[in-house]
């Protein structure tokens, strides 16, 4: 069930690349505060990072925009030693 919800969400690349991750290997268990937009390098329509700030510390989610709607491309965990 878990799966199912997040792979909605990703693109098919992505959702083949996290497929097999282990839900109680990702060490947050909320989200603490709104997303911020990271300001990226190229074609902005294309792509956009948005930091996530949770219980574990901050994620980097990494979105596409396609001509079939938006999708999570890429996440990064916290930086080790990050609040």
């Amino acid at each position: 069930m878990w799966w199912a919800r997040v792979k909605s969400f990703m693109s098919p690349q992505a959702a083949a690349d996290y497929e097999g991750v282990d839900p109680t290997a990702v060490p947050y268990t909320k989200v603490t505060g709104p997303g911020v937009v990271v300001p990226l390098e190229g074609p902005s329509d294309l792509v956009t990072a948005v930091q996530i700030p949770t219980d574990a510390g901050v994620y980097m989610v990494y979105l596409e925009t396609t001509e079939t709607g938006l999708w999570v491309t890429r996440l990064e965990p916290p930086q080790q030693g990050q609040p």
